[in-house]
C-alpha cells in the first residue's frame, strides 16, 4: 500500500471514530455525556496496518530543492536589502524593553488607581502599602524585560560578528579551491586533497545559513521588546561595542547589594505589613501574574482559614525563602561572570598562538616547505579562534547581563552603562 492511501485511511478511520464517539454522546441515556472525550464515549481509532519489510529506512523527496543559491535567490527573505540599517545601542534597547513592557505598564495604572481611591484611616495606610508594592513590582518587571531585551542584542551582535569571520573564511576557501583548480588545469603536481576543503566549505555555508536565522529570529526578537513593527524595514544593527572588563566583583557585597535593590523582595516586603483583607481579588490576580515569587504569599493572603498573625507569618516566611533564592541567582550569577573571564583569556592565548604560526609560515613563503595550502589552512585557523573569541567575548556580555538582572540593576536610578556608545569593533569591513 502507498504512503498515500495509508494517509487517506488514516483520516477516514479517524472521521469513523469521531462519527462512532458523536453517536456515543446521543445514545447516552439517563445522564449527559460531560466531554465527546469521556471515558463512557471515547472509541479508539482505526489503523490501518502496514507492512515494512517493503521499506528498510524513512524515504526523504527533495526533488523540488534545486542549488543553494537558487533557494536564495527566489526567497524573498534572503533578498532583504542590508545597505542601510537602524542603528541601535545598547542602552537604548535596554532603555526601550524597559519601557515597552506591558505587565508593568497595568501595574502601574493600578498602582495610580489605587492611590486616587479615597479611604482613611488604617485602609489608607493599606491602600498605600499596595500601591508602592505595585510600583516595586512593575519596576521588577521592566528589570526583567530590560535584560531579555539586552539578551536578544547581544545574541544579534553575536550572530552578526561570526558572519563576518564566516564570511571572511568563505573568501580564503573559495580563494584556496580556485589555486587548486589552477595547478590542476596547468599539470603541477599539487599533493593536497581537494576534498577536505570542500567539506570544510560546504560546513562554513551550512553555518552561514544558520547564523542568518539566528541575526533573523534576533532582529524580529528586538523588533517585539522594544516596541517596533515586526515587519519593519530596514534591519537592526547593534552599534554598540562590548569592553570587557577584568573586574570581578565582591560576592558579599554584590550580594547584599541585590538584597536591597531587587523590587520584588521590597515588593514582598511592603505586604508583609499590610492587613490581608486589603488585597482584593483584582488585585490579587495582577500581582499573581507580575512575578511567580508572589504567588506563595498572595496564597496565603487569600486563604480564610489562618489568622492574621499566621497569615502575616506564612509571608515572613515565604519572604526569607525568597531572598535565599535571590542569594543563589546572583551567586550563581557572578561565578559565570568569572568563568566567562578565563574562557577569553584563554581563547585569547590560543589566538595569539594561532597568529604566531601564521606569522612564521608567511617568513617561509616562497621556500619548499611551505605551500599555498598550508598558509591558507593557518589563516582559516586564525579566523576560527576569532570567531570563538567573538562567541567568548558575548557570552561574558550575557553573564554580565545576568548579574545586572539578579541584583535588579537594569532600571535602578543608576542603571550600568552596558556597553560604550563607539561602532561595534565586530562591524564587517565593508560597513565601517
Amino acid at each position: 500500500m502507498r504512503w498515500a492511501d495509508t494517509a487517506a485511511c488514516t483520516r477516514l478511520a479517524f472521521t469513523l471514530a469521531f462519527a462512532a464517539c458523536g453517536l456515543g454522546v446521543i445514545g447516552c441515556a439517563g445522564h449527559r455525556c460531560r466531554s465527546v472525550t469521556s471515558s463512557a464515549c471515547r472509541v479508539p481509532p482505526t489503523l490501518a496496518s502496514y507492512d515494512r519489510t517493503a521499506a528498510r529506512s524513512i524515504e526523504l523527496d527533495t526533488s523540488i530543492v534545486s542549488d543553494p543559491g537558487d533557494v536564495v535567490a527566489n526567497s524573498p527573505q534572503h533578498k532583504i536589502s542590508t545597505s542601510h540599517y537602524y542603528g541601535l545601542l545598547a542602552s537604548e534597547c535596554q532603555l526601550l524593553s524597559a519601557a515597552h513592557c506591558s505587565e508593568a505598564n497595568l501595574l502601574e495604572q493600578k498602582a495610580t488607581e489605587l492611590e486616587q481611591s479615597k479611604q482613611h484611616g488604617s485602609s489608607q495606610e493599606a491602600i498605600a502599602l499596595l500601591a508602592s508594592a505595585c510600583r516595586d513590582l512593575a519596576i521588577h518587571l521592566r528589570n526583567r524585560s530590560a535584560a531579555e531585551g539586552l539578551r536578544l542584542y547581544f545574541r544579534l551582535l553575536e550572530a552578526e560578528g561570526q558572519r563576518n569571520w564566516n564570511e571572511l573564511a568563505l573568501h580564503e576557501l573559495d580563494s584556496a579551491l580556485a589555486d587548486y583548480r589552477r595547478f590542476k588545469d596547468q599539470g603541477v603536481q599539487v599533493s593536497t586533497d581537494a576534498s577536505p576543503l570542500h567539506r570544510q566549505r560546504h560546513e562554513l555555508q551550512d553555518q552561514h545559513e544558520q547564523l542568518w536565522l539566528a541575526s533573523a529570529q534576533s532582529q524580529g526578537g528586538i523588533r517585539l521588546q522594544i516596541g517596533l513593527c515586526a515587519n519593519d524595514s530596514p534591519p537592526i544593527w547593534p552599534a554598540s561595542r562590548i569592553v570587557v572588563s577584568e573586574i570581578i566583583p565582591d560576592l558579599d557585597a554584590t550580594i547584599a547589594n541585590g538584597l536591597c535593590l531587587r523590587r520584588d523582595l521590597s515588593a514582598m516586603r511592603r505586604l508583609c505589613q499590610c492587613e490581608s483583607g486589603a488585597l482584593d481579588p483584582k488585585l490579587m490576580g495582577m500581582l499573581s501574574q507580575a512575578t511567580p515569587s508572589m504567588a506563595i504569599i498572595l496564597s496565603a493572603t487569600s486563604s480564610g482559614k489562618a489568622s492574621g498573625t499566621a497569615q502575616r507569618s506564612m509571608i515572613c516566611c515565604s519572604l526569607a525563602d525568597q531572598e535565599q533564592v535571590v542569594e543563589e541567582e546572583i551567586r550563581q550569577a557572578a561565578r559565570s561572570v568569572e568563568s566567562s573571564l578565563i574562557r577569553i583569556a584563554l581563547a585569547k592565548q590560543e589566538l595569539a598562538r594561532t597568529r604566531e604560526r601564521l606569522s612564521e609560515l608567511e617568513s617561509l613563503r616562497g621556500s619548499d616547505h611551505v605551500t599555498l595550502f598550508d598558509l591558507s589552512g593557518a589563516r582559516l585557523q586564525v579566523l576560527r579562534v576569532e570567531g570563538e573569541l567573538t562567541q567568548r567575548v558575548v557570552a561574558w556580555q550575557l553573564s554580565v547581563v545576568g548579574l545586572w538582572e539578579a541584583t535588579g540593576q537594569l532600571t535602578c536610578t543608576a542603571a550600568p552603562i552596558v556597553a560604550q556608545t563607539a561602532p561595534s569593533a565586530l562591524l564587517p569591513p565593508a560597513l565601517h
